[in-house]
């Protein structure tokens, strides 16, 4: 019918043209992550991360002082003292809740242990769900703390799962949020454990084996990762 109405002949690619390709954007590993070091910049950055983002975007990977820039900050920024949010809508976060929330946490880690990457789209959905219960949810210190070392905890996870991939720049991101809800949460030991795993992930990518030393150093004295989470040496397959 359109052949005839337009007095030409027409062939299928006319009529119907393939959809153009979706350019991938890229982005820095750390893109909107330069926050204050308070619980407020905490909230601040988990609103400009949307867990589908990842898919969407590809992250290069940090080197040389970009990659220490955050260990120093967090080391130099003292630990939020208040982090209770009261929120219009969205509940209270219950004692419950946040078992269930450790529950999740430590079926990730094992998750990881046991498969791998397989499991990052699990991770990065629970990460979405802690995100939204410090974004619009009540809670006190004593349970913002809690779901501060959640969400880090699962970064982490997510982060090393991204590493294990040969995602760099997404595990980068990953670990370098992991290390803000660790602050958040005041765990000092939490946050040395991710700057263990972005040290031994610097070691091994090609040309920042010089970064990785630097990014250790950053842990504070009498710091030390926390047992049976990843923490390296590691090397990927």
């Amino acid at each position: 019918m359109l052949s005839e109405a337009l007095g030409q002949p027409l062939d299928f690619h006319q009529v119907w043209p393939e959809r153009a390709a979706r350019r991938r954007s890229y982005l820095t590993a750390d893109e909107g992550l330069d926050v204050p070091w308070t619980h407020q910049g905490l909230l601040r950055l988990l609103e400009g991360w949307p867990h589908t983002m990842l898919a969407r975007r590809a992250f290069i990977a940090l080197s040389g002082a970009a990659v220490t820039a955050s260990a120093w900050q967090w080391m130099d920024a003292p630990t939020p003292t208040t982090i209770a949010r009261t929120a219009a809508a969205g509940g209270r976060v219950s004692a419950e809740t946040l078992t269930v929330i450790d529950t999740i946490v430590a079926a990730a880690q094992q998750m990881d242990d046991q498969h791998g990457a397989a499991g990052a789209g699990f991770v990065s959905d629970q990460f979405s769900c802690v995100s939204r219960l410090l974004r619009q949810a009540s809670y006190d210190t004593t349970a913002g703390r809690r779901l501060c070392a959640a969400l880090a905890q699962l970064a982490q996870t997510a982060g090393f799962m991204a590493y294990e991939n040969r995602q760099d720049g997404a595990a980068q991101r990953w670990y370098l949020t992991a290390l803000h809800g660790a602050h958040s949460a005041g765990d000092h030991v939490l946050a040395a454990s991710i700057l263990a795993l972005m040290s031994n992930q610097q070691a091994d990518i090609p040309g920042q084996t010089n970064q990785a030393l630097p990014t250790i150093r950053c842990r504070p004295e009498g710091r030390h990762p926390r047992t049976g989470g990843r923490t390296g040496p590691h090397r990927r397959p």
